[in-house]
């Protein structure tokens, strides 16, 4: 990988502008033809949903229209009363086969007595020799006080082959039950006129009832899967349960061997289901001739890219090769050596522009130099100004605190101690104090803080009386002690003692912040003089933190001065400063 960005560094501008073009053109390119193709299918797939749902619609109310059909049947038979309670039973028979023939959709209509089971009809002769057990049933099961029409799941009737029944209670002058008049429906030619409005080889459907049985479904479609059970195929259970488990609209089933859409439809008046299965790689034969529309116009993009970077390469890499050829001889900002170009195009533009921007260069490289010195000196002292509102406040509290407990001798000894730490921080006579100073300010910022965390820490001061008169930097060792305080002592669930000890060695002033806190772990410790000012915690005394010290302390006595940190988990830390002693 390293390799290849170090070619693609070291190719010309020509290839480089070759290979973005490239990528970023294929990059659009791609993304639109992939999504014009999705777009494409999304309207192929919701148009065909869409016709399918308005065929599904269509076939409902066939369906509806069928009911209505047959109850106009039923209520024929259940007008001719007297002619049913007549008890001449040929003229019953014609009467019903006359009614019968009034439909395609009848099978067979049926008059059933009341009192002794006798059933009549339209195809007696058939109903005499194979009798009909399952009618005879659904009549014995009808309820007494039931006046409207009623049908059954579907089932096999030796008369009328697979059917479902319509059956209507036929009541006398007394409203006593007499009999029932009954209709099984041609579900053969049910299934050929759905076929018809919604079959084809891409398409097929399945009737189910409220009961989840199936009332048509075309097992000789390749897209219904199926097991073979003797001569005749049967519909895969597994399949027959996903069927009745789908919601009203559009969803997504497996079928034979390919996924299917199938779209449910809402119920009709015999409560029925309507699911259009439709073949979902039909989506996709229409959008073929779109692909290669799309690779040919690829091509072709390709080629004119081609041509298009070798006219930039002849007329605008050229002359910036030349130009560029000669900025490279330019060496040192000191001595300034301006470039040559005749002609007013962008280029000889470009050449005056450098030769302006040398100079600007010159004069600025030498501004630049003349004010990062005052700059570390005012940023130093913006720092120093910028007290810690939270730290101030809770230093203020503390004092309300004390004076409320009648404790004046503290709220004294804290109100000389704020006033002193401020007014040693805001001293601008110099940035240099000595280490008495310095201690000094430090006993009182810890005294302000031995009144807000009361027992839990205590301070020691081991300090050389040789060394008292050196000279350091104001506030190199308040930041030190608050981390200590902070970041060690206070997270402990025990008291703690923070150590100040100041030794020479070495030639020179080393001053220590040990502390016996919980210790600092090693990626954190790496980050205490990495960490930017204005990340520093709000509740500190001043924005001078770690980073800062030790940049101070490089800048003014070089690189062998600094502060050095060593920490143990649970056992402390010890903080080192090495200062010149003068």
């Amino acid at each position: 990988m390293n390799r290849l960005q170090q070619m693609y560094r070291d190719t010309g501008l020509a290839t480089k502008q070759f290979i973005f073009l490239f990528i970023v053109f294929a990059g659009l390119f791609s993304a639109l033809a992939w999504g014009n193709l999705r777009d494409a299918e999304k309207v192929v797939r919701e148009q065909v949903i869409g016709d399918s749902q308005i065929i599904l619609d269509r076939t409902n109310r066939l369906l509806d229209a069928y009911i209505e059909t047959i109850m106009g049947i039923l209520l024929l038979v259940r007008s001719s009363q007297d002619l049913l309670l007549s008890g001449n039973d040929y003229e019953i028979r014609r009467t019903l086969y006359e009614y019968s023939q009034t439909s395609t959709i009848v099978k067979t209509l049926y008059f059933i007595r009341e009192d002794n089971g006798t059933m009549l009809s339209s195809k007696q002769g058939l109903t005499e020799a194979m009798g009909n057990p399952r009618l005879l049933e659904i009549h014995r099961s009808m309820l007494q006080d039931t006046f409207s029409l009623n049908w059954s799941e579907p089932y096999y009737s030796p008369v009328s082959g697979n059917t479902v029944a319509f059956v209507l209670p036929i009541r006398g002058a007394n409203m006593k039950k007499v009999g029932t008049a009954a209709v099984e429906i041609d579900l053969n030619l049910l299934k050929t006129r759905l076929t018809e409005m919604i079959g084809n080889i891409d398409q097929t459907f399945a009737v189910m009832t409220m009961g989840n049985n199936f009332v048509s479904i075309d097992m000789m479609s390749p897209l219904v899967p199926y097991v073979t059970e003797s001569y005749q195929r049967q519909l895969d259970p597994a399949f027959a349960g996903r069927l009745t488990e789908l919601s009203t609209g559009a969803s997504v089933v497996e079928g034979a061997d390919r996924p299917l859409i199938a779209v449910k439809s809402a119920s009709n008046r015999l409560n029925w289901s309507i699911v259009s299965l439709i073949d979902e790689h039909y989506f996709y034969r229409n959008i073929h001739q779109l692909n290669d529309n799309y690779r040919h116009a690829a091509l072709l993009w390709i080629f004119i890219l081609f041509i298009s970077v070798w006219i930039i390469t002849r007329f605008i890499t050229g002359p910036i090769r030349k130009l560029a050829f000669k900025m490279d001889r330019v060496q040192d900002f000191d001595v300034i050596q301006p470039i040559y170009r005749e002609g007013k195009d962008e280029i000889g533009r470009l050449a005056s522009s450098y030769n302006r921007l040398l100079s600007r260069v010159h004069v600025l490289i030498k501004e630049i130099k003349a004010a990062e010195s005052s700059k570390k000196d005012y940023e130093l002292k913006m720092l120093q100004n910028q007290i810690g509102p939270h730290f101030l406040y809770n230093t203020l509290t503390c004092i309300s605190s004390l004076a409320k407990q009648q404790k004046i001798a503290e709220v004294r000894e804290t109100i000389r101690s704020l006033g002193g730490l401020l007014h040693y921080s805001f001293n601008k006579t110099s940035e240099f104090v000595t280490l008495q100073q310095e201690l000094d300010a430090l006993k009182m910022y810890v005294q302000i803080q031995k009144i807000r965390y009361g027992e839990q820490f205590d301070c020691v001061f081991d300090v050389d009386s040789a060394l008292l008169g050196c000279r350091m930097l104001k506030l190199t060792l308040q930041p030190l002690v608050e981390n200590a305080i902070y970041h060690g002592i206070a997270p402990k669930s025990e008291a703690g003692t923070i150590h100040v000890i100041a030794r020479e060695r070495g030639g020179a002033m080393n001053l220590y912040i040990i502390d016996d806190g919980v210790g600092i772990a090693p990626d954190y410790r790496r980050l205490l003089l990495e960490r930017r000012v204005d990340e520093h915690d709000a509740q500190s005394f001043n924005s001078i933190g770690l980073t800062n010290v030790q940049e101070r302390i490089k800048l003014h006595f070089g690189e062998s001065y600094g502060l050095r940190i060593s920490s143990r988990s649970m056992s402390g830390t010890v903080v080192r400063i090495r200062l010149p002693k003068h």
